[in-house]
């Protein structure tokens, strides 16, 4: 039986077998981070908003769109663990227009604002992150037309 040269025989196998597949781009978490970020605090700002709408029709759309910016956030949140084998902290937030319908049109602005900043994040992602990042862009145009009905129906 022969001896096998197995310095060769890996140079041979690095130029024959398939490379393994690169991990998602470095700027994926930064992304995802961010995107946590904004969907933790609009969750916060709906939850205070509905109770504020208490007994309010408004209250039962603030308390829906607070659900949905949670499960979005648990969905971003399951994505960076997988990622980086880690949970991004997030900070409760408040609403910072003293009135309910300057703190809606601020919600507005803002869902408008995070859909277009998570579509440009997940442009060129690879994979799961990037269509992650546009169906909770999808999710925040979704609350931004609702706001704007809400918003349509509180003042006349």
């Amino acid at each position: 039986m022969e001896n096998i040269d197995t310095e060769n025989l890996l140079r041979v196998l690095g130029r024959v077998a398939p490379a393994s597949p690169e991990p998602e781009e470095p700027r994926a978490p930064a992304a995802l981070r961010r995107a946590i970020e904004g969907v933790s605090a609009a969750g916060d700002v709906y939850g205070l908003l509905a109770m504020k709408a208490r007994g309010r029709p408004a209250g039962d759309v603030l308390r829906a769109l607070s659900r949905e910016e949670r499960e979005s956030e648990r969905r971003l949140q399951a994505e960076f663990f997988l990622l980086t084998g880690d949970t991004c902290p997030t900070l409760p937030r408040h609403p910072s227009a003293p009135y309910f319908l300057r703190a809606l049109r601020e919600r507005y602005l803002m869902e408008e604002r995070s859909a277009k900043e998570l579509d440009d994040a997940a442009k060129g992602l690879p994979g799961s992150t990037g269509e992650l990042l546009r169906e909770v862009a999808k999710v925040e145009r979704s609350h931004a037309a609702r706001l704007r009905e809400l918003i349509s129906a509180t003042l006349y």
